[in-house]
Formats: C-alpha cells, sequence, structure tokens
C-alpha cells in the first residue's frame, strides 16, 4: 500500500498493468463515465447514457448477458471480460455494439457464441486462444473481422 502511495497511485500502476497485457494505451475515463460497480455476475463500468461489462465473476457454464443494467443499454463487452473463466455459451443481447480486444481471450471452454446483428465491431484477438469454440454464428453488422 505505502509503495503505491509513494510512486503516485494505485490506478496508475493497474492501468500500466493493463496496457502491457492489452496493448491500449490506458487513459482517464470520459467525462460521461459514473462509476464502476461490482454487481451478481459482471464487474461493469456505468456511463450516463450506456453500461460497459469489464468482467464476468459469475459461475455459470451458459451465460446470457443482460440488455440493461442499472436502466441503460449493455453497449460494450470489454477487454479481457471473459478471460480464462468456466463459461462454454454465451448470449449476447442486441443492445451491444463493440467487443473490444482480447474480450474472450483465453475463454478456453467456450463453444457456442451467437454475436447479433447490432455488434458492429469485434476488435483484435477478441477470441483468441478459444481452443474448445465449434460455433460462432456472426451477425451482418459486422463489416471486417480482425486478428
Amino acid at each position: 500500500f505505502l509503495l503505491c502511495i509513494s510512486l503516485s497511485s494505485c490506478d496508475k500502476i493497474l492501468g500500466m498493468a493493463k496496457s502491457a497485457v492489452t496493448g491500449e494505451e490506458v487513459s482517464k475515463p470520459p467525462e460521461d463515465f459514473i462509476a464502476t460497480i461490482e454487481g451478481e455476475d459482471f464487474t461493469y463500468d456505468l456511463y450516463k447514457e450506456y453500461v460497459k461489462i469489464t468482467a464476468y465473476i459469475g459461475e455459470d457454464a451458459d451465460v446470457e448477458i443482460p440488455s440493461e443494467i442499472d436502466d441503460r443499454p449493455v453497449r460494450v463487452i470489454g477487454a479481457l471480460c471473459f478471460n480464462k473463466t468456466p463459461v462454454v455459451n454465451v448470449v449476447i443481447p442486441e443492445s451491444v455494439k463493440l467487443i473490444e480486444t482480447s474480450a474472450f481471450y483465453y475463454a478456453n471452454a467456450l463453444k457456442k457464441i451467437v454475436i447479433p446483428d447490432t455488434v458492429e465491431t469485434i476488435e483484435t484477438r477478441a477470441f483468441g486462444w478459444c481452443d474448445s469454440l465449434e460455433e460462432v454464428v456472426i451477425g451482418k453488422g459486422i463489416s471486417e473481422i480482425p486478428d
């Protein structure tokens, strides 16, 4: 704890660690950011107009991401959200528009995922090292699939 304080802040150190893993630069939250909340099955970032799921913390093998949390639509599945989880099947709601870099990275048990037409962007390595993945249904909203 004292080390974190002496080095400026723990948030800065955690941001640097996340940046090293995802390859993305971590910066200050946008002005519309309200809070990070830990719910029953998900940790999420609450914004004025939407929700970004940041981690699956449940234990179920079959997961249905809710279309709304705290009266806001779930728009983003964040980086490393399902990293190393026991999830086998995921249902993504039609409210989601973005699946961030490495969102399902190393989700070794994942076998099936259905991506609705509303998803516009799937970023790099979203399903990297998903060794058990057997079925992916990709909606019509995707125009490009990166590595």
